[in-house]
């Protein structure tokens, strides 16, 4: 297995998996996890119907594993409430499973 890492360089076959997506605080977050990767710019693209909100961040090392930085955004961003559906890419990679939540 270890012969499918490739160099750290080659992130763009990485798909990213959606660990937490929620909200607390007034705040909606979400952490995704990027194995095999060790560097890039995450992606996270929030859909509800005709609404996108779109937000970045940074690949980074977490205690023993590689994560999309956490993103974090005010729940105020997200209109309309409800059911609003995330998706995650690294780089131009392939897009993550999509997880959805409910935002009010």
């Amino acid at each position: 297995a270890a012969a499918t890492q490739g160099s750290s360089g080659s992130t763009g076959n990485v798909t990213p998996q959606i660990t937490y997506f929620g909200q607390a605080n007034g705040m909606v977050i979400l952490d995704a996890t990027v194995n095999g990767a060790t560097s890039g710019t995450c992606t996270a693209t929030f859909k509800n119907g005709g609404s996108t909100v779109a937000k970045i961040s940074q690949v980074s090392l977490v205690t023993n594993y590689y994560a999309c930085g956490e993103i974090q955004a005010p729940s105020s961003d997200f209109n309309p409430k409800g059911s609003w559906s995330a998706t995650v890419k690294l780089n131009n990679g392939p897009v993550s499973p999509s997880v959805e939540a409910n935002i009010n």
